[in-house]
């Protein structure tokens, strides 16, 4: 089966043009490292990827999945939600690179070079995400590393993102090529300043004043938790209590964090996972 059979139209997801609530709080929350909301994943393979046709691949994805041009616009004042606007300056090579492991090309090297990859904050001028190839592994195989902000695609839309780029059989047929805008999408532009305060201003008016720096406070005071989260709505809710579940009166994996990381795997038998996934419902 191919990914065009896989991924239609339909399947790829929609974005809007403004945060949600939970993703303009983890916008805004991260000028705090501790708090940093980008993801990363490496994957494996057993020859070298081809990084012309990769590139081809992504340039494409980026029509597919227009999100991946755009940049973010913060409101005046912290008002509202921030906007997704087109980058007029974006080069798919700034987001699409090579790079090459030095002998002896371990899985060690890999997860270092990875690590140093993720651990380098997104450029908040650009679109949030990255993607590098790596070759000169260890027995001929090659790598990708992948780096998003969870604003751009969450768990769901990282895997249909995956999906325009990744074949599922060798030697794929390339899919057809896309028109370079659709004529019922517009580009989205960035909004006059006045238009940009005004919706900021109504955006704000959904939004207790206040409530961001206490939600950027609580963190430091978790007791306080329940007090704020009264005031959410749900999706900024349930943000808040998934950092409940880390409780630092709870768990040292908070209280005692540093900004230091290191990545490390864990071998998993494919049918035994299957297996688990499926007895919990997945």
């Amino acid at each position: 089966m191919t990914n065009e059979a896989l991924l239609t139209d339909q399947q790829v997801p929609r974005f809007d043009s403004r945060m949600s609530e939970a993703e303009g709080l983890m916008w805004r929350m991260e000028k705090d490292p501790f708090l940093a909301s980008t993801f990363g994943n490496v994957t494996v393979v057993d020859r070298p990827i081809n990084f012309s046709l990769f590139r081809e691949r992504m340039q494409r994805a980026t029509i597919a999945v227009p999100r991946l041009r755009q940049r973010v616009r913060p409101t005046p004042a912290a008002l509202g939600a921030p906007r997704w606007v087109d980058d007029p300056e974006f080069n798919i090579d700034y987001h699409v690179r090579r790079m090459s492991l030095p002998t002896p090309g371990s899985q060690r090297q890999l997860l270092d070079l990875a690590t140093l990859i993720i651990n380098d904050p997104f450029e908040r001028t650009r679109p949030l995400w990255q993607f590098v190839v790596v070759d000169g592994l260890a027995g001929g195989g090659g790598a990708l590393i992948v780096k998003l902000h969870h604003t751009v695609a969450d768990g769901e839309g990282g895997v249909m993102l995956s999906l325009q780029f990744i074949d599922l059989e060798r030697n794929a047929p390339l899919p057809p090529p896309l028109p370079a805008s659709t004529p019922d999408e517009p580009p989205l532009l960035a909004d006059e300043p006045v238009d940009l305060l005004r919706s900021s201003m109504t955006d704000a008016l959904r939004v207790p004043l206040g409530l961001l720096k206490q939600v950027r406070d609580v963190l430091s005071e978790p007791a306080r938790l329940p007090g704020v989260a009264t005031q959410l709505n749900d999706s900024v809710r349930g943000l808040l209590n998934q950092m409940g579940e880390v409780d630092p009166a709870r768990s040292p994996l908070w209280t005692k964090r540093s900004l230091q990381r290191r990545l490390e795997t864990v071998r998993v038998p494919y049918r035994e996972l299957i297996d688990a996934s499926r007895a919990l419902g997945g």
